[in-house]
């Protein structure tokens, strides 16, 4: 499984290796994973450069999910990992 992304897909805004969300997914679906995340990598490209907080983290507590409105937590980190796994996860079958 490949990721490509920011430095929110390297893993720096977690406070351990574990806890960025290509790890979390790769633990759910017990598969390797690629990670193409790089700091300052986010560039704005048209296709991801904004997507709704609501869609990554839920309406419920979305502002517990980040610090500065930008970066995620571990607990934003989990549940971008919920929501990305689930839109994988029809394609592993």
């Amino acid at each position: 499984m490949l990721f490509y992304g920011s430095s929110i897909t390297q893993g720096g805004c977690a406070s351990r290796p574990g806890t960025c969300y290509p790890s979390i997914i790769s633990r759910k679906f017990n598969t390797n994973i690629h990670n193409f995340g790089f700091s300052s990598g986010g560039c704005g490209d048209k296709n991801i450069c904004f997507i709704d907080g609501y869609s990554l983290f839920g309406e419920y507590g979305h502002d517990a999910c980040t610090v500065d409105s930008i970066h995620p937590n571990d607990l934003g980190l989990w549940r971008m990992a919920e929501v990305i796994g689930g839109v994988i996860e029809p394609f592993l079958k």
